[in-house]
């Protein structure tokens, strides 16, 4: 696809990719993939996702998925094999490490943790420690939040 040059461009661009990141995540997608959803070639894409975003779009694609999968391990009696695949890892053992790096416990440990936080305390705990477990910025909550209402759908 033609790359598009504007500064307006690109950020449309991006936040196409992002909408086509939120309805697609459980699928295992390439950067070609989401760069031709994002109507740029796969450099722009990427030049311009980092500067929109702050991070790479493999960065962002984790973070997405961990707090959906944290979510869920919260939310739902799902098993873990069950969870990475919902949330688009191509296996379950890639999830447990990625959320033993991340987080210092294992999904089934962080399960029983969550659990127990929020019989604690409530929702409010739940939503700020998802908030400090995040390793990467968000690059604007007004986005995020259309990106989270994108993801709603499971």
């Amino acid at each position: 696809p033609k790359a598009l040059h504007t500064a307006r461009d690109r950020s449309a661009c991006i936040e196409e990719a992002l909408t086509f990141l939120g309805a697609n995540l459980h699928k295992n997608l390439t950067l070609d993939e989401i760069s031709s959803a994002a109507m740029m070639s796969r450099r722009s894409f990427t030049t311009g996702f980092h500067t929109v975003t702050g991070q790479s779009c493999g960065n962002y694609l984790r973070q997405v998925r961990m707090r959906r999968a944290v979510d869920l391990l919260r939310k739902t009696p799902l098993s873990i094999s069950q969870v990475a695949e919902g949330v688009g890892f191509y296996d379950a053992s890639h999830f447990y490490k990625l959320c033993t790096e991340l987080y210092g416990v294992s999904p089934v440990q962080l399960r029983r943790e969550l659990s127990q936080w929020t019989r604690e305390y409530g929702d409010r705990i739940y939503r700020q420690t998802l908030r400090e477990l995040s390793w990467a910025k968000p690059y604007d909550e007004a986005s995020m939040e259309r990106h989270r209402c994108a993801m709603s759908f499971y």
